[in-house]
């Protein structure tokens, strides 16, 4: 079940968005905000959301991208969906890595297009709650989720797993825990596997992670090419 609120300066727009949602099965709770300012005043207040539905025109200097910009930063698992009359005029600029962009619906809204979105961000969710890596560290059995893991990293005979909380030492190779990962993990360098839910920056030279200090990893000159098809591709598959 998700929870979504949805964020636009139009109460019309707003109330009809709610209506459609209100029919959808697999949405448990649903919470209006007509700026930005209200939906971060509740979120400080404890008031979390699976999704975002989001318009990408405001008043003022800042638009809906540039806010989902600033959310990516505070809650990286959050699903953002753009609903806007002006597709156009923004598809380019949606297709930056630090948005995670999960649909983009045309106004007036199509009930079967939101419930096509929203199933498919259902899936997404469930499936990354399954996905888990075990592993023996310091003589213990770890379960680690994947969906926490932002890099591994090489280390003589062992391997660092860096996640968004610390980092779990383990006796293995990236070439052994590579075969155990699925496909939004990529290897960037000899020495370093990826999860490109974190990638914030994709360079020739360089991969730079979304993380508290947005790590740079090499990219090796042989990877890079399939690297970054793989990483379009995948946005391409998550907007």
């Amino acid at each position: 079940m998700l929870d979504i609120a949805i964020i636009d300066d139009d109460i019309e727009a707003l109330k009809a968005i709610k209506k459609i949602l209100a029919n959808i099965k697999i949405v448990d709770f649903i919470e209006l905000y007509k700026s930005f300012d209200d939906f971060f005043k509740a979120a400080d207040s404890g008031n979390h959301y699976d999704v975002i539905l989001l318009d990408i025109q405001f008043d003022g200097q800042e638009n809906g991208i540039d806010y989902a910009s600033r959310l990516f930063t505070i809650f990286p698992q959050l699903k953002i969906v753009f609903i806007t009359g002006y597709v156009k005029e923004y598809v380019s600029e949606v297709f930056i890595p630090r948005i995670n962009l999960a649909g983009f619906i045309e106004k007036p809204v199509d009930a079967a297009i939101m419930q096509r979105t929203l199933e498919k961000i259902q899936e997404d969710i469930d499936n990354r709650k399954r996905e888990v890596l075990v592993i023996n560290s310091n003589g213990k059995t770890v379960v680690i989720q994947l969906r926490d893991i932002t890099f591994i990293e090489s280390d003589g005979h062992y391997i660092n797993i860096h996640m968004t909380d610390g980092i779990i030492r383990n006796f293995n190779s990236l070439n052994e825990v590579e075969k155990e990962l699925p496909s939004y993990f990529k290897r960037c360098h000899r020495s370093y596997i990826v999860n490109m839910y974190y990638i914030s920056e994709l360079g020739n030279r360089k991969v730079i992670i979304d993380n508290n200090h947005n790590t740079q990893l090499p990219v090796s000159r042989v990877l890079y090419n399939n690297l970054r098809k793989e990483f379009f591709e995948f946005i391409g598959d998550n907007k």
